[in-house]
């Protein structure tokens, strides 16, 4: 009989920390999934999906995949229900965004954008807001060499668009500013904003301005250098250029989240904001 007891008393043990006649089905781990393509895309830059409130993200690849785990739906706080933005973001592109429904944590059976499993049900198209592409007027050379040298950066719109940059407009002046120089060998930078003293030794620098254009236009925004404000190592420079796009309703904690807090300023950070614009290439010797 003793030995009865014993045994009832170690499977009383063993049940505490495992049940040996059912398990817990393990949690099956939400997943969002589907494709998103842009429209005239020559660079190939990948398209940022952001799950907005849960604040995940991915990008596609090459074949316009993504795939983004899902957490934090369900906690002591309460479990996630209604409707969630979905964002697909590329900088001079038309921001588009789709809903997916969850329901006590869990995805929605009814589903309008995806399906029941998380899977986008059509294919996301960009629209392309407009192309753009440096060109730099001066040889590879260290720009020490020159008093003042020039570049223009080529736009082609194809909707109706709002742009923000800066400009320098003043004594009769009227061209553009603001050019980042990224390293390529250093993944260093250096930011460039065109200034000058007037006679009374006060500095006169460039402004930002908001530009409208409309749709099938061909531009040129036409930037003068001064050498000797511009101070590069020798190495293979890209050259871009800094604007804004004017999206209406794009969430600002979406880009910090993908890019930086900083991205939308004249910063490092601004070049991690997928963007398919074309920049030139200097080589100082």
């Amino acid at each position: 009989m003793l030995k009865f007891y014993l045994i009832i008393l170690i499977l009383f043990s063993n049940s505490c920390t495992k049940n040996f006649f059912w398990e817990d089905p393990s949690k099956t781990e939400l997943n969002i999934s589907g494709y998103a393509v842009s429209e005239n895309n020559n660079t190939l830059v990948p398209i940022a999906i952001w799950v907005e409130e849960l604040n995940h993200y991915s990008f596609t690849d090459s074949n316009g995949y993504f795939s983004i785990p899902i957490s934090g739906t369900q906690s002591s706080k309460g479990n996630l229900s209604g409707e969630i933005l979905v964002y697909f973001f590329i900088h001079n592109y038309q921001l588009d965004s789709s809903i997916v429904n969850f329901t006590n944590g869990e995805l929605s059976k009814n589903q309008l954008d995806f399906s029941e499993n998380g899977v986008l049900l059509d294919t996301i198209r960009l629209k392309k807001l407009f192309s753009g592409e440096m060109e730099l007027h001066f040889g590879s050379n260290s720009l020490n060499s020159y008093d003042t040298v020039s570049a223009s950066f080529h736009l082609n719109t194809f909707l109706d668009v709002s742009l923000k940059t800066y400009k320098y407009t003043a004594y009769q002046s009227d061209f553009y500013s603001g050019l980042i120089f990224k390293s390529l060998n250093k993944n260093t930078f250096s930011f460039y904003r065109f200034s000058i003293n007037n006679e009374a030794g006060n500095t006169i620098y460039d402004q930002l301005n908001t530009i409208n254009y409309d749709k099938n236009l061909e531009l040129k925004w036409d930037y003068n250098i001064l050498s000797n404000s511009l101070s590069l190592d020798s190495d293979i420079y890209e050259v871009y250029p800094f604007f804004i796009v004017g999206h209406g309703n794009l969430p600002i904690m979406m880009i910090q989240t993908i890019a930086g807090d900083s991205a939308l300023f004249f910063s490092k950070d601004y070049l991690k904001i997928p963007c398919d614009i074309i920049p030139d290439t200097l080589v100082i010797n």
